[in-house]
């Protein structure tokens, strides 16, 4: 990918303005390990509908400990908001990065802007990363260069810079 593409979050349903006081969607991702030494696979998916991240969080956790039935090997992936402006949840901007080698050395390449909603900026990188990696154009190669909180400068989040 030659030029630095930008886009919104790719989730149809975060395009649609909700009245206010309207219950608002939620998706989790259920986890589980086959055993410690095994990384987590996705087990399964709940939609649900929540009208903050603190009540979303609860629901979840919820489904959750039904679903585990005492099974240690299970846990939460990221909770993702289907609708801006969920109360808890922030706009974030997540940059993709690239290494390209060049004569006189490596240089880095922004390859991928993503902004998304989340309720914090561990599961922004999350989110932004899973889709990039549903993306036909993405490379094994790109790496989240920042997370950044948009908006409010004086609440600014952990960025990572893994270049």
């Amino acid at each position: 990918m030659s030029a630095l593409a930008t886009r919104a979050s790719a989730t149809p349903a975060m395009d649609r303005a909700m009245p206010k006081g309207a219950p608002r969607a939620w998706e989790v991702t259920l986890l589980r390990r086959a055993t410690p030494r095994h990384q987590p696979l996705v087990a399964g998916r709940l939609l649900f509908d929540a009208d903050d991240a603190a009540t979303a969080r609860r629901i979840a956790e919820d489904g959750l400990a039904s679903r585990a039935d005492g099974d240690h090997h299970w846990a939460l992936g990221p909770l993702r908001p289907l609708t801006r402006s969920t109360p808890g949840t922030y706009p974030y901007r997540v940059t993709f990065a690239m290494w390209h080698e060049r004569v006189d050395g490596f240089v880095r390449q922004d390859v991928l802007v993503t902004t998304l909603w989340a309720t914090d900026a561990q599961s922004a990188r999350r989110l932004a990363t899973t889709e990039a990696q549903a993306s036909p154009a993405h490379e094994g190669a790109w790496r989240v260069r920042e997370v950044r909180r948009v908006g409010h400068p004086s609440h600014p989040s952990p960025s990572t810079d893994s270049g």
